[in-house]
């Protein structure tokens, strides 16, 4: 049974868009960068799941945060990604 079994791979089939967010920091700063003309809600959580800042962004942009050092999940509520705050 050759033809039992077919292999599809493309961006819809594995979840993912065409385009993609990318988030990072530095420091005390969040980086969103994303294509221009999206609006989206970003939330940054802690570990455990708090809610510490909600906002809403189109384009790309610079988050300035007091926060301790550590490990932080900004969210869309679609894509999740770790940051890690020195």
């Amino acid at each position: 049974f050759t033809d039992r079994f077919e292999l599809v791979t493309n961006s819809r089939v594995l979840g993912l868009d065409e385009y993609e967010i990318q988030v990072y920091a530095h420091e005390q700063t969040v980086y969103i960068s994303m294509p221009e003309g999206e609006e989206r809600i970003f939330q940054l959580l802690s570990l455990g799941g708090q809610q510490l800042l909600t906002q809403k962004l189109d384009g790309s942009a610079q988050i300035q945060t007091n926060l301790p050092t550590g490990v932080y999940i900004v969210t869309d509520g679609e894509q999740s990604h770790k940051v890690i705050l020195k």
